[in-house]
């Protein structure tokens, strides 16, 4: 019977349990207007980054092409 749960494991694993739910019930849950606001915000910084890197990339890129040609 070595897949058997001792009582006091599962009594520990419940306290644990009880401990989880009393804590997520503490939580402030933000309003559904500011997970839209906050939601936008995180990907308009997503998108400008990625077009920035991108760009970066490519000039980046463009400048080593430039210098092995002139090296080779």
């Amino acid at each position: 019977m070595a897949n058997a749960v001792e009582p006091r494991e599962q009594n520990a694993v419940a306290h644990y349990l009880e401990e989880v739910r009393s804590e997520i019930s503490k939580v402030v849950w933000p309003t559904r207007e500011q997970v839209i606001n906050l939601s936008i915000v995180v990907m308009t910084v997503v998108v400008t980054m990625a077009i920035f890197f991108g760009i970066a990339d490519l000039l980046f890129g463009e400048l080593v092409k430039g210098i092995l040609n002139l090296l080779g």
